[in-house]
C-alpha cells in the first residue's frame, strides 16, 4: 500500500478517516457543485464560435456543409485543401453539435460540462487507487470541481477538455492494468489509447510505459509482452479505419494526421518564441526580407505564419504528405545548423510549459484573469511539487502519472508550447497536491499524538 513503509499516509481508520459511504456522499456533492458552477458559467458567458477560429472547427464545419474532411491551410490552399490535416475526433464532435442542436455552441458547452464532470470522477478514482485513502481522492476531485481553469474552459470551444478527459481516462486504465493485469484490462487500455490517439496522435507512445509499468511490478516478461501486444493490437484496431482511409486518399501510410510538420516548424525556427504562431517581430520580418511596421511590439502573433521559402514557393503544388515532411525537414535543418540557438529555444520552451511563456505583445496585455491564474497555478505547484517528492517513495506505483506528464512535456517542448497544452495534464497535478495535503495532515496529527503521549503518558 502507498507509503506503508514510511507511514506518511496510513491505512483508513486514522485521524482523517472517511468511510466509503461518506466519501460517496461527498463526491456526489462535489459533482453537483461542479456541474452547477459550470452551468452558470456557460449560461452567463458568451461562448466563442465553434467553427470559426480553430483548425478542428473549420474542418467540422466543412464536413457538415458537404465539403468533406478538408482544410485550406490558413487560406493558402483553397484549390487543393488538405484532407487529413487534423485528427478526426474533435471535428466529429463539432459535426455532431451542428447536426443535433439549434445553437451548436450551447450543445458543445453541455458536452464540455460533461467532460469536466467526468474528470472529477476520474480524479477521485486515480487519487483513491494510488493511495487507498478516500481523502486523497476527494481532495483531487475537489480541485477538479473548483479549479478556475476547468470552469472557464466550458465556455471555450477548443480541444483542451476533450484531451484532458482522454488523458485521465487512459491514466486510469494504465493504473488498473498495472495493479491487476488481465486480458480485458489490456484490451480496454489499448482501445483507450487508440481513441486518445485519434485526438492527440503521439499518445500512442504510452503503450511503451504501460508495458514498463507491468515489468516494474515484477510480472514475468512473457506475461508483460503478451499483455503489451494485446493492448497494442486493440490500439491498432481503433486506429485502423482512419489510417486505411488516409492511405486510400494519399497513397502513403501514416497514422492519423498531417499537422505534425507545421506544429514542429512553429516551434523550431530562427524567429519563433517557441509558442504557436507567436514570433519575435524583427526576426520574423528579417526572415521574410521585409521591414517591421512602426511601433510593432517586440513579440507578436503572425498569421500567415512565415514558411520556409522553398515550401512557400511550391505550397499549392506539394502533396499533403510531402508538405508535412518538408516542414519537419526545415525544422530539423534549423536545429542542426544552429544547435546553440536551438538548445536555448528548448530551454525557453521548457520554462514556458511548466510556468508561463513570454509576453506576446499587444494582443495579450495582462488581464485580471491572467494574474488570478498565475496565483492559483503557483499555489497548485507549491503543493504538487512536494507531493511529487513524497510520491517518489513509491515511484513504481506512480509511474503511469509520471509517464503521462513527461511525455506531454517532452513532445510539446520539442515542437511548440501553448498554455492549453499544459491544461490538458494540469489536473494530474491535483493528485500530487492531494498526496501532499494528506501527508501534511498526518504528520501534524502524528506530532500532536506524540506530544500528548509525552505530557500524559497514561492517557
Amino acid at each position: 500500500m502507498l507509503y506503508e513503509s514510511s507511514r506518511l499516509i496510513p491505512r483508513e481508520g486514522g485521524p482523517f478517516d472517511i468511510g466509503r459511504s461518506a466519501a460517496i456522499v461527498l463526491l456526489l456533492l462535489l459533482l453537483t457543485a461542479g456541474f452547477l458552477i459550470r452551468l452558470v458559467a456557460a449560461k452567463h458567458t458568451e461562448t466563442g464560435s465553434l467553427t470559426g477560429w480553430t483548425e478542428h472547427g473549420v474542418v467540422g464545419r466543412n464536413v457538415a456543409e458537404g465539403r468533406g474532411f478538408t482544410y485550406d491551410f490558413y487560406g493558402e490552399r483553397a484549390n487543393a485543401p488538405l484532407q487529413s490535416f487534423v485528427p478526426p475526433l474533435f471535428p466529429g464532435l463539432v459535426v455532431l453539435c451542428l447536426m443535433l442542436f439549434p445553437d451548436p455552441r450551447h450543445g458543445f458547452a453541455l458536452i464540455q460540462i460533461g467532460f469536466t464532470v467526468t474528470n472529477i470522477i476520474l480524479l477521485f478514482g486515480i487519487g483513491y487507487s494510488l493511495s487507498e485513502r478516500h481523502l486523497v481522492g476527494l481532495f483531487a476531485a475537489a480541485a477538479g470541481a473548483f479549479y478556475p481553469v476547468y470552469v472557464a474552459l466550458v465556455t471555450t470551444p477548443n480541444t483542451t477538455l476533450l484531451h484532458s478527459t482522454l488523458i485521465l481516462l487512459l491514466t486510469v486504465n494504465m493504473i488498473r492494468l498495472q495493479r491487476q493485469p488481465s486480458l480485458v484490462r489490456a484490451l480496454v487500455l489499448g482501445g483507450t489509447i487508440g481513441l486518445a490517439a485519434l485526438a492527440k496522435p503521439f499518445l500512442v507512445a504510452l503503450l511503451l510505459p504501460a508495458g514498463v509499468a507491468l515489468y516494474l511490478e515484477g510480472f514475468p516478461w512473457r506475461r508483460v509482452a503478451g499483455l503489451s501486444l494485446l493492448a497494442g493490437a486493440a490500439t491498432v484496431l481503433v486506429l485502423l479505419p482512419w489510417t486505411v482511409r488516409n492511405y486510400r486518399i494519399h497513397g502513403e501510410l501514416f497514422l492519423v494526421s498531417t499537422n505534425g510538420g507545421i506544429t514542429f516548424w512553429n516551434g523550431n525556427n530562427s524567429f519563433s518564441t517557441g509558442s504557436g504562431q507567436e514570433v519575435y517581430t524583427e526576426a520574423a520580418y528579417r526572415y521574410l526580407g521585409q521591414t517591421p511596421p512602426p511601433n510593432a511590439p517586440p513579440i507578436m502573433r503572425m498569421r500567415l505564419y512565415p514558411l520556409p521559402p522553398e515550401v512557400q514557393a511550391h505550397l499549392s503544388e506539394l502533396s499533403e504528405v510531402e508538405l508535412d515532411r518538408r516542414l519537419f525537414r526545415a525544422s530539423l535543418d534549423f536545429a542542426r545548423e544552429n544547435p546553440r540557438a536551438w538548445f536555448a529555444l528548448l530551454k525557453q520552451k521548457a520554462i514556458g510549459f511548466v510556468w508561463f511563456r513570454p509576453n506576446i505583445g499587444s494582443a495579450y496585455d495582462k488581464t485580471t484573469w491572467t494574474e488570478v491564474y498565475r496565483w492559483v497555478y503557483g499555489a497548485l505547484l507549491l503543493l504538487a511539487i512536494p507531493g511529487m517528492m513524497v510520491a517518489l517513495k513509491r515511484w513504481r506505483l506512480f509511474f503511469p502519472l509520471y509517464s503521462v506528464l513527461l511525455l506531454q512535456i517532452a513532445v510539446h517542448v520539442l515542437s511548440n508550447i501553448q498554455t492549453r497544452y499544459r491544461w490538458e495534464v494540469e489536473s494530474l497535478l491535483f493528485i500530487f497536491a492531494a498526496v501532499a495535503l494528506v501527508t501534511a495532515l498526518n504528520l501534524v496529527t502524528a506530532k500532536k499524538r506524540v506530544k500528548v503521549a509525552t505530557l500524559y503518558p497514561l492517557a
